[in-house]
């Protein structure tokens, strides 16, 4: 049995030792550039020095989203031709072990559509797509028998009207088999690159015929583009959340076109909401995400108070969410005399959501990168203006000046700019708020969306 190398010892090794093991192979070592992490084990498996390298021929597998760099090593040492794909890796395993699972096709002719909540993350955007589409795709499709598949120790806040498969990370890839083949074929709707997904490709390259993997492209970041670009010869589709993310899969990443696709995001909101707005009272901007730094730089908050109270308007900052922050947050908010015109909700459950949209008149994001924020899309539902930095998404749904304000990430002084000038005309508080409304009506219907992924599901 061949043995095989993989280089980095970071997030996605188990996934690449357990997806090898499955299909019977042997993982003789681990080679990481941090020497902090050799000598240690991962697995039972040893991390040792790329200089361990030049002991064998064995071919080599890069188990990191560091790629590039990695690639560009192995060529210095002059070994670049032993690397190897992982899809090339299992396709020979698969010819030398054979085929040890059975999927007995019978009169069942069910198929099922699986959508991905394995993210083992705490709740956000992603996780609540999948519910929501899920709920309308089962109630738009007889062809398939809709359902969720969530890790075990996933955390679902509220009533989800559709079947959830929860899977332990223990014996996960019979577990997975076992569920899938009840079905004649089945399509895997992957949003997270999580062991769920090994599993899937593991099982879609034993039965092409049966297996279809759908990936939806949730965010913006060089990391999530490596991992479409790693896992391309197992997925089948790209559904974009952004038309900035089509393009650089198109031209970054050399996707063809007949396999990627963008879809304006789905979302629930009342398609003949009409805002009362109050003329006199403090404008009210509403703030919605996980508070964390990375991404959402909700270390920010504190800075953009700051240009706020520059402005001299009269406002209350509305937040809603938890994360790392919010006790630090809390804390400034007190200490700075705040707690009156800055509020701290915690996290909102969906109802709570459509209140607190209602009851703001601004969305205001300062994150560094987005997919499409399904927050901003619902808060402009609602009638509330987006002030927001240049990130992917925005641009789909927001005209600068006309519907919103886009400005530069890390420009707060420019978002409390814009927060003043709607706070002192409201006028143009209402008119732009109704036009973001009108383009969430025109755009984001999520009985559409869920028909225009059918078809896209679909297609050959």
């Amino acid at each position: 049995m061949q043995k095989y190398i993989l280089f980095g010892a970071g997030k996605y090794v188990y996934d690449y030792i357990h997806v090898i093991q499955f299909l019977g192979g042997n993982v003789e070592f681990i080679v990481d550039n941090n020497n902090v992490k050799q000598g240690e084990t991962i697995e039972g498996i040893e991390i040792v020095s790329p200089k361990k390298l030049f002991s064998n021929d064995y071919p080599i597998l890069i188990s990191s989203v560091h790629q590039n760099e990695i690639e560009k090593q192995l060529a210095e040492m002059l070994i670049q031709c032993r690397e190897i794909s992982l899809y090339d890796c299992l396709s020979t395993l698969l010819i030398e072990t054979g085929n040890r699972f059975s999927w007995e096709q019978s009169n069942n002719n069910a198929q099922g559509l699986f959508f991905d909540l394995f993210s083992g993350a705490k709740w956000g955007g992603a996780e609540n797509w999948n519910i929501r589409v899920a709920e309308e795709v089962n109630q738009r499709t007889n062809l398939y028998n809709v359902s969720l598949i969530a890790d075990d120790c996933i955390e679902v806040k509220e009533k989800v009207n559709v079947d959830i498969n929860y899977i332990s990370r223990e014996n996960l890839y019979q577990i997975i088999f076992d569920l899938v083949r009840k079905q004649s074929k089945v399509v895997f709707v992957n949003s997270f690159f999580g062991e769920l997904f090994f599993a899937m490709m593991a099982i879609k390259l034993m039965y092409p015929e049966n297996v279809k993997i759908v990936t939806v492209v949730h965010n913006d970041y060089e990391d999530l583009y490596t991992l479409c670009d790693m896992f391309k010869e197992f997925v089948d589709k790209y559904i974009c959340v952004s038309s900035k993310i089509l393009a650089t899969l198109y031209t970054d990443y050399e996707v063809a076109e007949e396999k990627a696709t963008f879809l304006y995001q789905p979302i629930t909101f009342d398609r003949v909401y009409e805002k009362k707005y109050e003329i006199d009272n403090p404008i009210k901007i509403g703030f919605a995400s996980r508070l964390v730094i990375p991404q959402k730089r909700c270390d920010l908050i504190p800075d953009l108070i700051s240009e706020l109270e520059k402005t001299g308007v009269e406002y209350v900052l509305h937040i809603a969410g938890d994360g790392d922050m919010y006790h630090e947050l809390a804390e400034y908010i007190e200490s700075m005399g705040f707690i009156k015109k800055v509020i701290l909700h915690g996290h909102l459950d969906s109802k709570q959501m459509i209140e607190f949209w209602k009851n703001s008149d601004i969305y205001v994001n300062i994150s560094e990168f987005e997919g499409t924020s399904l927050s901003m899309l619902e808060a402009m539902g609602f009638c509330c203006v987006p002030v927001v930095t240049d990130v992917s998404g925005v641009n789909d749904y927001i005209e600068d000046g006309v519907n919103g304000y886009i400005h530069q990430i890390g420009d707060l002084e420019g978002i409390a700019s814009s927060i003043a000038k709607l706070a002192k005309d409201r006028k143009m508080l209402e008119k732009l708020g109704q036009r973001s409304h009108k383009q969430i009506v025109k755009k984001c219907n999520i009985a559409d969306y869920s028909e225009k992924l059918i078809r896209e599901i679909e297609r050959e």
